[in-house]
């Protein structure tokens, strides 16, 4: 593989992956919490209507039970999922990438000597390794808890 195919093929492709994942994990981590900070608003507003509508004197109480629902919810998706994790730990490869890219397309420290297409392979291997074993790490730590989880749920 020549260098011009190593840097669309594999680093051009790999940054592409990393930004696109990272936007995902953003817009679901913002959407996420944007639910819980207006459920969490609006709870007190709601709560103000009781005894309002003498009416009605059901509907506020299973709306209030409703909204306490949809914020738990929330939060365990967002625990669950680890959006904002997910979300800076792309953000971070994707812009490591990058740098490795302008900086050997530049010619600049380290690739500007005679073995920089080397150095550029050597160095986004490096990233893209760091980020698989992260992941690997993060799945087996969450593997891990949930073991503990239904040992003490067996208890």
């Amino acid at each position: 593989m020549n260098e011009q195919e190593y840097i669309e093929q594999r680093l051009n492709d790999q940054q592409t992956w990393y930004e696109g994942k990272s936007a995902w994990n953003l817009a679901w981590y913002k959407r996420l919490r944007i639910v819980e900070v207006v459920l969490a608003a609006g709870i007190p507003f709601v709560s103000s209507l009781i005894g309002k509508f003498p009416e009605s004197p059901s509907v506020i109480p299973i709306l209030l039970s409703l909204m306490a629902f949809l914020i738990a919810v929330s939060s365990a998706l967002l625990a669950l999922y680890r959006f904002q994790d997910n979300w800076l730990q792309y953000r971070t490869a994707a812009e490591q990438l990058k740098r490795e890219k302008f900086l050997y397309l530049t010619k600049s420290p380290p690739y500007d000597g005679g073995d920089a297409f080397q150095g550029l392979v050597a160095n986004v291997e490096r990233i893209l390794g760091e980020e698989n074993n992260s992941w690997r790490e993060q799945a087996q730590l969450a593997a891990a808890k949930e073991v503990m989880r239904q040992e003490r749920e067996q208890r």
